[in-house]
């Protein structure tokens, strides 16, 4: 160990309070943004298991970094507080994104939708936190939506088809189509977050079938109406051959195929004929079509569509402001200014509304903080009546300034920031006074512990002297001393020989001193190890070897009491400088 050591000491409780601190800030932290979720946007619920894999990253990081060495560095202050604020500014980031969501009303329930959920995500997303798997569901759920449009759009197209088609054998032939599409489509389900990806694969194939066929169908079919097929049964064997082999019936080679296959059944040679006059039909293309045009929506109307589902948005979201806002527009005739306008009061309310939501949960968690802090503050009986009063009008200012802007229509980040900075001063201030009152207190624990256990390895206090400078006896001889101070969380412990004034040391004695200073070394680690299991550590910061140097005090440095001590000892037989030769020996033989 050393002659010579300085050291830090302080306590396991600051510690762990700190540690308690931050991870209950993330805990409540948590626990509201579960709450908001479940109460805004439980269509996303899922969010939160990324939201909560951020926090017990923080969570671990904090731990892996938070060490007793650490807590005793110069950095931990500034550590600890950044901490803290980064874990706050998160918490208000991803609270501000929810009522984001909600205000917009935005759910996963169609692709646009998606990519609007998406959009948001990744403005919100940071270094730290990502959105990853979530963004990764909704990009999947997305697909599900364009199979879903696709889906639609067949669907649509059948039933055009149905409407526009005269014949009643391709009509019976669409009406299978469909029930095919139906029987494809059965199982999907858009609205559900699980992706098969081979079950969604052979569907996106099936529909790419059903899609080529009626990209033509139109243009492509034979007019069958000229057709003397009289008997369904036959038209029946036809789709009932495309089905199975996923051939458009119109192709020629289908049909001949097709004809050759129905030779030998019931139909014999009817079938022949029938083709003959089919194929001779292909090429005419003179199917009946409804060409009615159904008329498109104009700008203007799309425009007034918006509009009128804005102001239901706003009225929905913000019902307080809506008449205001409807007023102030009234007069505006323009659809595309008055669709604009009413866009900007949207986003402006929808700040305010968020902006008063988040910094007032803030400014309430701030006070429930603040009340909690100063209960446990007038718990210390060592504090004066003057000092307590002190703090108690300190605290009272600052709940009215809380109450005052809690009463505001709309609290602001600038009504958050002023209470926070005020809040944290009086905590920092308040922290201040309790750390230097259980400092003082902690310290003289510290010293009563520290001779109890050092009375405990053989080394007894002897004096203790108006600069709180402690003599401890050693086992070794009167001559050797522990010096002990203590000042502040700062510990000095040298291992001394005590000196006549007058005398000169032998190379004998030097060796002897530098051999019971590495005793004391020994010792003071296994005083270490008993101070750390009753939740005092001493880290040393500057250690001298005993071969590095030796301490020696004269008997004239000493205190008055120990002065009189030693100059009885040197007077006796045990302090003279004499030794004989065989007692020399007798110590290189222990040493050797």
């Amino acid at each position: 160990m050393s002659s010579i050591s300085f050291g830090r000491f302080y306590y396991h409780q600051y510690f762990i309070n700190n540690e308690k601190t931050f991870l209950a800030k993330i805990d409540n932290t948590l626990r509201e943004i579960k709450n908001l979720i479940n109460t805004e946007i439980k269509e996303l619920s899922g969010i939160i298991h990324e939201i909560k894999s951020y926090f017990d990253y923080e969570k671990e990081d904090f731990k892996r970094k938070h060490t007793l060495d650490f807590f005793n560095s110069h950095n931990y202050d500034s550590w600890y507080n950044s901490k803290l604020k980064s874990v706050n500014e998160i918490g208000i980031k991803i609270k501000r994104l929810i009522k984001d969501l909600s205000l917009e009303g935005i759910i996963p329930n169609s692709k646009q939708n998606c990519q609007k959920l998406i959009k948001l995500l990744q403005e919100y997303q940071s270094d730290s936190l990502k959105f990853t798997k979530t963004i990764e569901s909704l990009q999947s759920k997305m697909e599900k939506f364009e199979l879903q449009e696709r889906m639609n759009n067949i669907n649509e197209k059948i039933k055009s088809l149905q409407i526009k088609i005269n014949n009643p054998y391709i009509y019976e032939f669409l009406n299978l189509l469909s029930f095919a599409f139906k029987e494809v489509t059965q199982e999907f389900d858009p609205f559900s977050f699980d992706y098969n990806q081979k079950k969604d694969k052979k569907l996106k194939r099936e529909l790419s079938n059903i899609e080529n066929f009626l990209e033509n169908f139109e243009q492509r079919i034979t007019n069958f109406e000229k057709l003397p097929l009289d008997k369904k049964e036959m038209i029946y064997k036809l789709i009932q051959f495309f089905e199975k082999f996923g051939e458009p019936i119109y192709e020629y080679k289908v049909l001949q195929n097709f004809v050759n296959k129905l030779k030998n059944e019931k139909y014999g040679i009817e079938i022949e004929e029938q083709f003959a006059l089919i194929k001779s039909q292909l090429t005419e293309k003179t199917i009946k079509i409804n060409t009615q045009e159904i008329p498109e929506k104009s700008k203007e109307d799309e425009l007034g569509i918006k509009v009128k589902n804005l102001k239901r948005k706003i009225k929905e979201k913000f019902p307080q402001f809506y008449d205001e806002i409807e007023n102030k527009y009234s007069n505006i005739k323009d659809l595309k200014l008055l669709l604009d306008s009413l866009e900007f009061e949207f986003l402006k309310l929808k700040k305010q509304i968020v902006d008063d939501f988040i910094y007032r949960q803030e400014i309430e968690n701030i006070k429930k903080e603040l009340m909690e802090f100063f209960k446990s503050f007038s718990n210390f009986p060592e504090i004066g009546k003057p000092v307590f009063l002190e703090f108690k009008t300190n605290f009272e200012d600052i709940m009215k300034s809380i109450d005052h802007y809690l009463a505001k229509k709309n609290v602001e980040e600038k009504d958050y920031m002023l209470i926070k900075n005020n809040a944290d001063e009086f905590i920092q201030k308040l922290e201040r006074f309790l750390y230097h009152l259980e400092k003082k207190k902690k310290s003289q624990e510290f010293k009563n512990i520290i001779k109890e256990k050092l009375n405990a390895i053989g080394y007894s206090v002897i004096f203790v002297n108006d600069k709180d400078v402690s003599f401890l006896d050693t086992p070794f001889d009167f001559v050797y001393k522990i010096m002990l101070k203590i000042e502040d969380d700062i510990i000095k412990v040298q291992f001394v020989r005590i000196l006549d004034d007058s005398e000169t040391l032998t190379e004998y004695e030097k060796q002897k001193d530098i051999y019971y200073a590495e005793r004391w070394c020994n010792d003071y680690k296994n005083l270490l190890n008993l101070l750390e299991k009753n939740g005092i550590v001493i880290k040393p910061e500057n250690i001298i070897e005993p071969n590095q140097r030796m301490n020696y005090l004269y008997i004239s440095e000493l205190p008055e009491y120990l002065r009189k001590q030693a100059y009885e000892y040197f007077k006796s037989y045990q302090g003279k400088k004499t030794k004989s030769i065989s007692e020399q020996q007798k110590f290189q033989e222990k040493i050797e």
